[in-house]
């Protein structure tokens, strides 16, 4: 056949199938361009192939705008790998004439050098442009399930083609084309709907960012690899109030809009996702704690400064968002004790503020960050460590509620202007007030239902557990006052011996009005959570009976300053 037609023909086919790509996945796609020139190079002879392909790359490059050169380089490596291949296989089995005597054997060894050729060609261009680093990200690249797929769809279709104009020409070679271009678009479409649906499993229809399902996968994928990864926790502050106020067609309006600036607040390989209702979870590999923190931030300073839709078109409204931050492998080392670390830390900043990122840190920090700049010896703190991870493993909330009485605490012996000796007992005590509980029958403490006449007996006496406890460590028994009695009353109706007035430890008359602020200001199943200022009206209600009055006053000073105030979404259950 005249090499003129050949040449033209090739031309004008690559042309029309250029057009036709076929997804293999949302990484890889399969281009007719490999396919029609192996089929050509294997039954015309190499000159008229290698014209027809030269001139239809530069026709074809003009197609990809900004991209040209890129798909010029990808289409001169499919050429010469094709003709290298070609020729080493004529010599390997002696062929002659040009048309390519397909048997087994031969087939395998043009795939071979096929494919050997081409990975030499790309991982020159990786090394080029990224040096040494470039030939392994190119490698991880490549070597994947789907592009290998790629590779072999080619081969084999060129095959097919070589057949099909060895034993009809071009005529045969337009059918075949024909059919190829209907199986692409049907094909085409299959994916898009297979891909819809696959995007449906794995999307929040409201927001459009990653499900649960999602990012759950995600997160055991990278742990199968043993893959680094930090999770950031966020969760929407007082979304419930924003419902309440402008209605749930305007929350979801507002969850709509988050979803679109959290999309393009995230960076490339941070993975978004819808968690539950109001929380939501960003995924970030291979960034250490201090970068994780930064990130969080960037996400909630953009939410502080957005402006989402109100109620109307006229009114726009602000919302704000806390995030608790945790890292694998080092903070947990398991998906579940990940999502707790995480949920942990932002629990603490729902508890002390809201619009803030916190990390998570351990029961042991907790303790020696708490104590910072006290004369504490090591004995002192290893103990205070191994009652206090006791007291969080067996129940949270008394934890939660120890650690906020340790901040107010300290902060009014402040102050009062306690020496550094009494502000280090009462916070050390303040640590150790409940630490009796760890001998209250767990169904005791958590019990949700009003406690009976023995049930409050055993409750009570956890003030007495928690001094003998305390008492058999010597360094410790400057903290018992404060554990012993700091359930007693200003009016002598108190427990567990109806101290009365000033008869009453100092350091107790602190721990108890700490200790009743913080049970006012936490919801319970059969109490409504208080507000501050509620609280601070059942202090002076209370002043003289149940409270020392010369301590209302510096305490409601000291809340106002620190702001640490219960969450609303708490759900507590400890009875004092």
């Amino acid at each position: 056949m005249d090499s003129y037609v050949v040449t033209y023909a090739l031309i004008g086919l690559l042309a029309l199938t250029s057009a036709f790509e076929i997804d293999i996945s949302q990484k890889a796609y399969f281009s007719w361009e490999t396919a029609f020139y192996i089929g050509f190079i294997l039954s015309y002879p190499t000159v008229t192939v290698a014209l027809g392909g030269i001139v239809a790359g530069f026709i074809l490059s003009f197609r990809k705008g900004k991209r040209w050169l890129s798909f010029l380089y990808s289409y001169t490596i499919i050429c010469l790998s094709s003709i290298i291949a070609y020729e080493l296989s004529l010599l390997t089995f002696n062929r002659s004439g040009q048309i390519f005597h397909i048997s087994l054997l031969s087939l395998v060894f043009f795939a071979v050098v096929y494919f050997t050729a081409n990975m030499f060609f790309v991982f020159l261009s990786y090394y080029v442009r990224f040096g040494v680093d470039g030939l392994v990200d190119g490698a991880k690249s490549i070597f994947t399930g789907a592009l290998l797929g790629v590779y072999g769809v080619g081969i084999l279709t060129g095959y097919l083609l070589a057949l099909v104009i060895h034993s009809s020409g071009l005529r045969g070679t337009i059918l075949f084309t024909a059919l190829i271009l209907i199986v692409s678009r049907v094909y085409r479409e299959y994916f898009k709907m297979a891909q819809h649906f696959k995007d449906l499993a794995i999307t929040d229809e409201l927001t459009r960012l990653h499900n649960h399902r999602y990012i759950h996968t995600w997160m055991d994928d990278r742990i199968a690899a043993e893959e680094p990864f930090s999770v950031l926790l966020m969760d929407i502050d007082n979304f419930k109030r924003y419902n309440e106020l402008f209605g749930h067609l305007h929350g979801d309006k507002a969850l709509t809009f988050l979803g679109k600036l959290m999309r393009s607040t995230a960076r490339e390989g941070e993975q978004v996702s819808r968690y539950s209702g109001e929380e939501f979870v960003i995924t970030i590999p291979d960034v250490s704690v201090e970068v994780a923190e930064e990130r969080a931030n960037a996400f909630r300073k953009a939410i502080e400064e957005a402006e989402f839709p109100g109620p109307d078109q006229s009114k726009k409204t602000h919302i704000t968002a806390s995030i608790g931050v945790a890292r694998y492998p080092e903070m947990a080392d398991k998906k579940q004790n990940l999502m707790v670390a995480a949920d942990d830390a932002l629990y603490r900043i729902k508890v002390a503020a809201r619009n803030r990122v916190a990390v998570y840190s351990t029961v042991v920090e907790d303790i020696r960050r708490e104590l910072d700049g006290l004369d504490v010896s090591e004995d002192i703190i290893n103990t205070l460590e191994l009652y206090m991870q006791m007291m969080n493993t067996r129940d949270r909330y008394t934890y939660r509620h120890t650690e906020r009485n340790v901040r107010y605490a300290g902060k009014l012996a402040e102050r009062l202007g306690l020496s550094l000796d009494v502000q280090r007992h009462i916070r050390i005590g303040a640590f150790l007030h409940d630490v009796g509980k760890l001998q209250t029958p767990i169904d005791v403490l958590v019990k949700r239902d009003p406690l009976s006449k023995e049930e409050w007996d055993i409750m009570r006496n956890h003030v007495e557990q928690g001094y003998y406890m305390v008492h058999e460590i010597k360094s410790l028994r400057p903290c018992l006052d404060l554990i012993r009695h700091h359930h007693e009353r200003f009016d002598g109706f108190g427990y567990p011996h109806g101290l009365k007035g000033e008869k009453i430890p100092f350091e107790a008359r602190i721990m108890t009005i700490v200790d009743s602020f913080d049970a006012m200001t936490t919801s319970r199943p059969y109490q409504r959570r208080r507000t501050m200022l509620e609280a601070f009206d059942e202090f002076d209600a209370c002043a003289g009976t149940q409270f020392d009055p010369a301590l209302i006053e510096p305490f409601k000073e000291v809340v106002r300053e620190v702001g640490i105030l219960p969450s609303e979404f708490e759900e507590d259950t400890a009875i004092f």
